[in-house]
């Protein structure tokens, strides 16, 4: 009787372990921000554009409506640039650490923030991705 109860607590335990998002999804994406301000890129930093939630390290996410392509640096010493053409569809993987200079993680307090430099077309535009609590 005392195995019964103990394999069903370690059951039971495994079971809520397993199905829980292990990433920290208690996490929320404020609004992406571009600069320069740019408009023709709709970007943000959660599940989706109404979902703010984040676990672990958020997807940049959003549609390239601007007439040049975005090109992201890349996500490490070993990886390429990533290029999204216009009218593309951005699902942008942000890498927990920073990768200097283009990628830059910062933490403070409760939150963290994510620096991306990036290009749209010839011009170099700075994207803010504010993460808390």
């Amino acid at each position: 009787m005392g195995r019964t109860i103990l394999l069903i607590l370690l059951l039971t335990a495994f079971i809520s372990s397993t199905a829980a998002c292990t990433g920290g999804c208690w996490l929320k994406a404020d609004a992406v921000r571009t600069d320069p301000n740019t408009d023709c890129l709709a970007l943000f930093g959660g599940h989706s554009a109404s979902d703010p939630v984040v676990c672990g390290v958020p997807n940049l996410g959003g549609v390239n409506n601007c007439s040049d392509a975005l090109t992201f640096p890349k996500r490490s010493a070993t990886a390429n640039a990533i290029v999204f053409a216009p009218g593309q569809a951005i699902d942008w993987w942000v890498p927990s650490q920073s990768v200097p200079p283009a990628i830059m993680v910062n933490q403070a307090g409760a939150g963290t923030t994510y620096v991306i430099s990036a290009t749209l077309g010839a011009q170099s535009i700075t994207i803010t991705i504010p993460v808390h609590d």
